[in-house]
């Protein structure tokens, strides 16, 4: 009769532990191992969903010339950037975008406070 011990022990020797590991080190170990081939099966997912998308949006910009009805028939540049440095653009440029916000209001305070005090003190 085989253990449930016996019966996993080729999963985790898959994930990269060793024997010596499995049979003879800290039980806590194994957790580690299931945690980590989670994160890695995860990881490779969001790869291969975002290769999908690079190659996605590379169909859709060549398109255009083989489309009948299409009003250009001109193929769209591929991007420039990856997705992340674009993400990563707009988030900076809607930062700045608020700061120069903020700025532009503190201003305004500053110019009415000082308005304000100018009538206060004669001018």
């Amino acid at each position: 009769m085989t253990t449930a011990f016996e019966k996993a022990c080729p999963y985790y020797l898959s994930l990269g532990m060793s024997w010596d590991l499995y049979w003879h080190g800290d039980p806590v170990a194994v957790k580690f191992f299931r945690d980590k081939a989670e994160l890695d099966f995860k990881r490779a997912d969001t790869l291969a969903w975002l290769q999908g998308r690079y190659v996605y949006d590379a169909m859709l910009r060549a398109a255009p010339p083989f489309q009948t009805f299409s009003k250009s028939h001109k193929a769209h540049p591929y991007m420039e950037v990856p997705y992340k440095e674009l993400q990563e653009r707009k988030e900076r440029e809607k930062t700045l975008a608020q700061q120069l916000k903020n700025g532009e209001m503190v201003a305004r305070l500053l110019a009415d406070e000082f308005g304000r005090w100018k009538e206060r003190n004669g001018g």
